[in-house]
């Protein structure tokens, strides 16, 4: 995390789905207000999951919108250094080359 309340923080992406929101159901919960309670959730409750090589980032009509290098998204193949935004909170996508 490189803005908003949870600063600092980070996750690996490893072969579990991430769900990603306010809601304690979340695996990555944000103390953000200004984040949906699910705030990137597919039909299959993943946020941030890999498929292959790529990492993917799924937001299936979150109230407040989810957004890759200030561009709104509904499904995103990530790429390295690539900026995600949830309300104030921006996630720098760091992966391997």
């Amino acid at each position: 995390m490189v803005a908003g309340p949870d600063r600092g923080r980070g996750l690996a992406v490893r072969d579990q789905p991430i769900t990603i929101g306010r809601g304690v159901q979340n695996i990555f919960r944000l103390r953000d207000g200004a984040v949906s309670r699910m705030q990137a959730v597919s039909p299959m409750q993943a946020a941030v999951r890999r498929e292959g090589d790529r990492v993917v980032l799924i937001d299936e009509d979150s109230n407040n919108g989810t957004f890759v290098n200030n561009r709104r998204v509904t499904r995103q193949v990530l790429e390295n250094c690539d900026v995600i935004g949830f309300g104030s909170t921006r996630i720098l996508a760091v992966l391997p080359s």
